[in-house]
C-alpha cells in the first residue's frame, strides 16, 4: 500500500513507501541513507560537518567533541580522538591526558593504589624499590641510609653519614 495524500480537513500529509513514512501525527519513519550538509536534529544545528548545539560541538572532521564556546588547545573542554594531537582530553587549564600519556591534574586527589617505578614525588626521587632524596635513600627493603655508607657492614672511617636496617643495626 504505496501512497501520497494530503487530508484538507485535518490538514494533514501522509506518505507510505516500503522504505519511507510520514503518518498523519507527522512522525517520520525510514530505512536507508540519510544525508544533511545543513539543517538541525532537535536543538542541534548541522555546520560544516558538525552537530553544534549550544554546550556540545561533535567534529567529524577533527574528530573531536567540545564544549562549543570553550575549545581552546591549551584552556578548552574537550575529548579528541584524533591520533597524534598534543592531548586526547582536556578540561580547562587543570586537567588534561595528553597523546603522551602525561596527566595534568593540579589539585587532584587521588585515591587507590598509586604505583610507579620512575619519577619524583616531593623532589625524591623514585628508583626502583627506594627514593632518594639528596643524600637520604628509603629502601623498600627497610633500610635507611644517610651519606656515603652503603649498609650497616661498612666500617671504613672514609664513609660519612649512617645506615639502619630493618633489624634495627645501625
Amino acid at each position: 500500500d504505496n501512497f501520497i495524500r494530503f487530508n484538507n480537513t485535518a490538514n494533514k500529509l501522509e506518505i507510505k513507501t516500503p522504505n519511507f513514512e510520514i503518518d498523519s501525527s507527522g512522525n517520520i519513519s525510514a530505512s536507508g541513507h540519510v544525508e544533511a550538509t545543513t539543517g538541525k536534529i532537535g536543538n542541534f544545528n548541522i555546520i560544516e560537518n558538525k552537530i553544534s548545539g549550544s554546550n556540545i560541538t561533535l567534529d567529524a572532521d577533527s574528530s573531536r567533541i567540545f564544549k562549543s564556546d570553550e575549545n581552546g588547545e591549551t584552556d578548552g573542554y574537550y575529548i579528541d580522538f584524533t591520533p597524534g594531537t598534543n592531548f586526547y582530553v582536556r578540561f580547562g587549564t587543570d586537567f588534561a591526558v595528553s597523546s603522551s600519556g602525561q596527566l595534568i591534574a593540579s589539585g587532584a586527589k587521588i585515591e587507590g593504589v598509586l604505583t610507579s617505578s620512575a619519577g619524583k614525588i616531593a623532589n625524591w626521587t623514585i628508583e626502583p624499590n627506594r627514593l632518594v632524596g639528596g643524600n637520604v635513600r628509603l629502601d623498600s627493603g627497610g633500610q635507611i641510609g644517610v651519606g656515603s655508607i652503603v649498609d650497616t657492614s661498612t666500617v671504613a672511617t672514609t664513609n660519612a653519614g649512617f645506615v639502619a636496617d630493618n633489624d634495627g643495626n645501625v
